[in-house]
């Protein structure tokens, strides 16, 4: 799937879960959702290592229709993350790659090419199930 791109994105896996978690952590506090009432969203660390281990678990997520892609090395830190499912919109038949999320760590957006990256691995993955990306940015 990924083997002509020339990328430091590779997929992860059960060894990336403590790491996802915490860049997870991350990314929920920068986002800082807030409810109407001015308190912030509360992060679940159920719910978010059940969505991971839908792409990272082997034999979890069969057939596939979520996947992880990192950066950083296995065991180290991760610098970038994107995660995608496959999904089926309420009015279709059709399935498309929607992006849960595409966030880089701040220490590592500036001097690398690691969204640029993300983008590509997205794409190459919706090429695969000849299907297209629908992307947001919160």
């Amino acid at each position: 799937m990924l083997d002509n791109l020339d990328s430091p994105v590779r997929f992860a896996g059960p060894e990336d879960e403590a790491e996802l978690l915490r860049l997870c952590r991350a990314k929920h506090t920068e986002e800082d959702l807030r409810l109407p009432d001015g308190r912030p969203f509360t992060f679940s660390e159920d719910r978010c290592r059940a969505t991971l281990h839908k792409a990272i678990i082997p034999n979890r997520n069969h057939p596939t229709m979520a996947w992880c892609g990192v950066i950083g090395e296995v065991g180290g830190p991760i610098e970038a993350s994107v995660y995608l499912n496959l999904l089926t919109p309420y009015d279709s038949e059709e399935q498309y790659l929607s992006e849960r999320w595409n966030w880089i760590r701040p220490e590592f957006r500036k001097g690398t090419n690691h969204g640029q990256h993300l983008i590509a691995f997205s794409k190459a993955i919706a090429a695969e199930l000849n299907t297209i990306v629908i992307a947001a940015v919160i």
